[in-house]
């Protein structure tokens, strides 16, 4: 499976602070000096072009700068999809899941694209449901609130719902 790499530009201190991320920025710094012990999942979400996906790759930046021999995970839903319907044609989804046992920290960018497609949907939930199992981190990031997210199991919408939910705003 490709799973992107971090860009390493993409740092708390290239990141810009203002009163619209300010919340989102505190709470991410607390998740990468401390992952997995608090606000698990973290959900950021905003309108494009906010730094959603630089302020979560901050967090892995941060996270392997203090933790180097973690494993952090970054994947577009786009790219976790085509494996989850490769997967759910196969119909092995276990074999799917085995790909993330050694992940430390998994950052799902982009998961509002998930809405409509049940199948995937489902997978989805199991490998949320193992990662969280595992006491491992999530970090995810979406164009809306999860409750927003038409067509969206509730099974999956309620786990999304389970730790901090973070706002960037286009509003200073």
């Amino acid at each position: 499976m490709k799973i992107n790499e971090l860009k390493p530009n993409y740092t708390f201190e290239s990141f810009i602070v203002g009163n619209n991320n300010k919340f989102a920025y505190d709470r991410a710094l607390e998740i990468a000096n401390a992952p997995a012990k608090i606000y698990n999942p973290l959900f950021i979400y905003g309108v494009n072009g906010q730094g959603k996906t630089h302020l979560m790759q901050a967090i892995g930046n941060k996270i392997l700068q203090n933790n180097p021999q973690f494993n952090v995970c970054y994947i577009r839903i786009d790219e976790l999809l085509s494996e989850i319907i490769k997967y759910i044609k196969d119909k092995d989804n276990e074999e799917l899941l085995n790909k993330f046992n050694d992940i430390d920290v998994l950052m799902i960018d982009d998961i509002q694209f998930v809405a409509g497609k049940e199948r995937c949907q489902e997978v989805l939930l199991k490998l949320f449901n193992k990662v969280y199992g595992d006491s491992k981190q999530i970090i995810i990031t979406s164009d809306r609130h999860p409750e927003q997210i038409i067509e969206m199991k509730s099974s999956l919408q309620n786990r999304l719902e389970w730790g901090k939910i973070v706002e960037i705003s286009t509003k200073n």
